[in-house]
């Protein structure tokens, strides 16, 4: 038997960076029908789910400090971004209620969405806006399968399968020509009819955890 060895990771630029996030939305997604994805608009700055996971570990207090055991109990995933947001219509998307308003006499279920994360450099190639799509059986780029760096990219992908928006109010800010930046915060909902460990989200390409967007396709 050889010995342990140990050898550093060569270094490499694609495994080391993804840029900034496209971020694309519709009502959430029962799985029936193909899904419909709308971008939000540009965002600004970083977008880091915080997973917020439990964890429930096995200490013997009056023997040592450190857990003998530990069980993870899950997550609640809390995203938050902030979005270019001055339509009346936007107002309305980024809401518990799918209104912009506020102000009801009895309490209601949140309107739920399906949120999903692509790292924004898959939608470039050579400096021009490129279509992505999948026919059912495979992703495409302006209707050419994807190449191995595409598919690495889609492969970075987050797919928030249920969720809702908690309310954004408008920014009136006389700043920066006016800009009407917002902060967005999306929280993750357990989402049953999905697998059993894909019930918040999926990283990566949901066809390869037995997830197909695209039923009316295959």
């Amino acid at each position: 038997m050889a010995p342990p060895s140990f050898t550093l990771t060569a270094i490499d630029a694609a495994a080391a960076a993804l840029g900034r996030a496209a971020i694309f939305i519709c009502d959430y997604w029962d799985g029936v029908a193909d899904i419909a994805l709308t971008h939000v608009g540009y965002s600004e700055g970083a977008v880091e789910p915080a997973p917020n996971g439990e964890y429930d570990p096995l200490v013997l207090s009056e023997l040592m400090a450190a857990p003998i055991r530990v069980f993870f109990k899950g997550e609640a995933p809390v995203l938050q971004f902030s979005v270019l947001c001055a339509t009346q219509a936007q107002a309305s998307l980024f809401s518990p209620t799918g209104s912009g308003s506020a102000g009801t006499k009895r309490w209601r279920e949140v309107q739920y969405k399906t949120l999903v994360l692509f790292p924004e450099s898959l939608f470039i190639n050579a400096g021009e806006e490129v279509a992505v799509a999948f026919d059912g059986a495979q992703w495409t780029i302006d209707g050419t399968p994807a190449t191995a760096a595409q598919q690495a990219l889609i492969d970075m992908s987050m797919w928030f399968w249920k969720g809702y928006f908690t309310r954004a109010t408008p920014s009136f800010n006389p700043a920066d020509g006016g800009k009407a930046l917002r902060q967005i915060e999306f929280h993750s909902v357990q989402d049953l009819t999905k697998p059993d460990g894909e019930q918040l989200y999926t990283l990566g390409d949901p066809a390869d955890a037995g997830i197909d967007i695209a039923p009316a396709e295959s």
